[in-house]
């Protein structure tokens, strides 16, 4: 009669373990454990968000000063004044497209 591989077994633990946990972690977030994770995450991103903002602002304002010295033009600010939009909107986007990523199933 032949034994069960020892390798068999090791994989087959393996798996059992990985299944457990697997159904530990949706318990777990069911639970709200999940909730201080995400709280952090969106105050690192109001954070990033208000660094940018303000960063973006000297942009423009500095801008708009090498405009009365008329080092630059209307379309050099315009264009300045379209990519901190385009910053902006990269936030908005972003949490969107990851939105609407969560609502696919396979």
């Amino acid at each position: 009669m032949k034994f069960v591989s020892t390798k068999i077994v090791s994989k087959v633990t393996q798996a059992s373990l990985v299944i457990a946990l697997l159904g530990m972690a949706q318990a777990a977030i069911a639970q709200g454990f999940a909730a201080p994770i995400v709280d952090r995450a969106e105050e690192f991103r109001d954070g990033v968000f208000l660094l940018v903002g303000a960063l973006a602002s000297l942009v423009v304002l500095w801008q708009c000063f090498q405009g009365m010295t008329h080092k630059k033009t209307w379309p050099d600010i315009l264009e300045t004044c379209a990519w901190v939009v385009g910053a902006a909107c990269s936030v908005a986007l972003v949490a969107w497209l990851w939105t609407m990523g969560q609502s696919i199933s396979f």
